[in-house]
C-alpha cells in the first residue's frame, strides 16, 4: 500500500490522537467522569489516529481513494 497521509494531515491526526487518548486515559483513571466504555473507546481511537499518523497510511483513505500527500 502506498502512503496516502500528508504532512498537515499527520500533524492534525497526531494532535487529535494525543488529546483523545489523554481524555480516555483520564477517564480510565477516574480523573474525569466519562464512563469506562467510552474511555476505552477514546483510547482506541487515539491509538488508531497516532498509528495512521506514524505510518502515513490510512486504510479508509485507501478505500475511498483519497490522498493528502503532495
Amino acid at each position: 500500500m502506498e502512503k496516502n497521509v500528508g504532512t498537515t494531515d499527520r500533524v492534525v491526526r497526531a494532535a487529535v490522537g494525543i488529546l483523545v487518548g489523554a481524555i480516555g486515559i483520564a477517564g480510565l483513571g477516574e480523573v474525569i467522569a466519562v464512563g469506562a466504555e467510552l474511555s476505552i473507546l477514546l483510547v482506541v481511537v487515539g491509538l488508531v489516529l497516532l498509528g495512521t499518523a506514524a505510518l502515513k497510511l490510512c486504510v479508509l483513505y485507501e478505500i475511498l481513494n483519497i490522498r493528502t500527500t503532495s
